[in-house]
């Protein structure tokens, strides 16, 4: 691709409570708060609504943020031109600024500022990972 003139980027996400326990080895999916989304589980039959989530306790936070940086350090290593962060949807980050799915009164609840410091953490981990291949 990179012969031809062409980019790739790499999307990291963590889709957070819209999964089901078979697709984590028996785990409870996580979230901001223990507050099942509306909705099915789209690959189950028959269908299977999407169960409801463990609330992440405030240490495994960091282990997230853990996650998106070696996300990008692995991109860098395998050679793609950037990372995109996906912060939509329903996945994780965005559960975190919805106040539907965030209830918690620790530092990543309540105010938008503490709603957002998720997504705020995982984008400057990502990017002191440094500049990709571009």
């Amino acid at each position: 691709m990179h012969n031809a003139g062409g980019r790739i980027v790499l999307q990291l996400w963590h889709v957070g409570r819209i999964s089901h326990p078979s697709y984590l080895n028996g785990e409870t999916p996580v979230a901001p708060s223990a507050i099942a989304a509306q909705g099915h589980v789209s690959l189950m039959r028959p269908i299977t609504p999407l169960p409801t989530p463990r609330a992440l306790e405030r240490a495994e936070i960091g282990d997230i943020v853990e996650a998106y940086r070696v996300g990008a350090e692995n991109a860098k290593a395998a050679g793609f031109d950037g990372v995109e962060v996906h912060g939509a949807n329903g996945y994780l980050l965005e559960q975190f600024l919805l106040t539907g799915s965030n209830q918690r009164t620790d530092q990543y609840g309540g105010s938008l500022e503490n709603r957002a410091r998720l997504l705020l953490e995982v984008t400057d981990a990502v990017i002191d990972v440094g500049a990709l291949a571009v």
